[in-house]
């Protein structure tokens, strides 16, 4: 399929679960307006951006992409045994991590973008579903965050998992059905080339869609999770206290967008232009100018845009 990213508009640079969406709207619905500076930083509010999750249709397809062109490096692998916990290991670990590849069938590809944050794949994404599957929202407090979704008379969101998972965690959702991951904090590694990308980049803003009123998705963000919201142009951009984002769009079908924020946009594109599976990404690779802000823009597999920016 031939890519053309010149015909992409630009974007301002900026699971489990029977939790049902009515019951979400009931909370949203009790749950101030707000929005402000001090409201983001009150207890439970979301801190950044933990990672995306997304559903692949041909996974090794989206892995020659996002592993061996973006280079964001491969964590760990996860297979779903039916009625036991997910089995975790490295694809090329250990003897131990070689013989856990044979059970069950693989669920997610885990990659880590920098020292705190990582791109999700799961597999086997079925004609007709999203192809993304969850944002995940870090909070230094679980309890507090889950407190402030359960306001008196509303439903309580389900409990933190206890299983085996790196992390502990509950689901929600939006008022439009998307589930959000809220997650404890994840402490960052040494860099290196085994941990973090060579890319330098930071996951700073994720653009979905949400079909729901605005005043909706403004209430669930501010009041239920505690971050900034303004109105921005067909939805709403939610912020975290870190300042990275979720850029709700409630005006129609956006593409999903991850916004990864680098130091050096020109030593971004030499890195990518240099992969040695460039050939393998047909689009070109060329830094454009839209609504001020310098960024390459790229098309990964299932259609979703990648805008590579510059940081401030």
């Amino acid at each position: 399929m031939k890519i053309r990213p010149d015909t992409f508009l630009p974007l301002r640079f900026r699971r489990r679960t029977d939790y049902t969406l009515c019951c979400v709207t009931a909370v949203a619905a009790l749950l101030p307006l707000s929005g402000t500076a001090a409201e983001s930083a009150s207890p439970g509010a979301a801190s950044g951006l933990a990672h995306v999750a997304l559903r692949m249709t041909d996974t090794e397809k989206a892995l020659a992409f996002y592993r061996d062109f973006l280079g964001l490096p491969e964590r760990f692998r996860t297979n779903k045994v039916p009625g036991q916990p997910n089995v975790y290991y490295r694809r090329d670990g250990s003897p131990a991590d070689l013989a856990k590849q044979k059970q069950g069938e693989l669920m997610l590809v885990d990659l880590r973008v920098g020292a705190d944050q990582s791109l999700e794949l799961f597999a086997g994404r079925s004609e007709g579903q999203p192809v993304l599957h969850h944002p995940a929202l870090t909070t230094p407090d679980l309890a507090a965050t889950r407190q402030r979704l359960a306001p008196p008379d509303a439903a309580v969101p389900p409990p933190a998992r206890n299983d085996n998972s790196p992390l502990k965690s509950f689901f929600t959702r939006d008022p439009g059905g998307t589930e959000i991951e809220i997650t404890g904090p994840r402490e960052g590694q040494p860099a290196s080339p085994s941990t973090v990308s060579e890319l330098g980049a930071r996951l700073e803003s994720i653009v979905y869609p949400c079909a729901a009123e605005p005043a909706l998705v403004s209430r669930f963000f501010s009041g239920g999770l505690g971050m900034a919201v303004t109105t921005a142009s067909g939805g709403i951009t939610a912020t975290a206290t870190n300042g990275d984002r979720l850029e709700v769009k409630t005006d129609g079908n956006t593409p999903p967008t991850l916004v990864f924020a680098v130091a050096d946009l020109e030593a971004a594109r030499q890195f990518l232009e240099s992969r040695p599976n460039r050939a393998s990404y047909e689009g070109a690779v060329g830094i454009r100018e839209g609504d001020g802000h310098a960024f390459i823009e790229l098309l990964a597999p299932d259609d979703v845009r990648i805008h590579i920016a510059q940081k401030p």
